[in-house]
């Protein structure tokens, strides 16, 4: 069963990244909690995540052979590269 290792605000403190054992990140609105999306792409367990200082961006990492993914997130108009 996945479990959260860590998570943490994005530096405008409107969502929370966490990462987790089960091969993803989930991304959360701060307000409601609620899960907005949940990234996938590793094919093992994430050990970090973080921000951008401008909110735009996650990071993460992981112990799998794709070593980290990055994606841009346009939180305003929902769109993401």
């Amino acid at each position: 069963m996945p479990w959260v290792g860590s998570a943490v605000f994005s530096p405008d403190k409107t969502r929370i990244a966490s990462e987790s054992n089960g091969k993803t990140v989930g991304l959360w609105d701060a307000t409601t909690g609620r899960m907005e999306r949940k990234l996938e792409g590793h094919s093992d367990g994430v050990g970090f995540v973080a921000f951008s200082p401008d909110s735009t961006r996650v990071a993460s990492a992981s112990y799998d052979q794709n070593d980290s993914r990055v994606e841009r997130r346009d939180w305003a108009s929902r769109t993401h590269t």
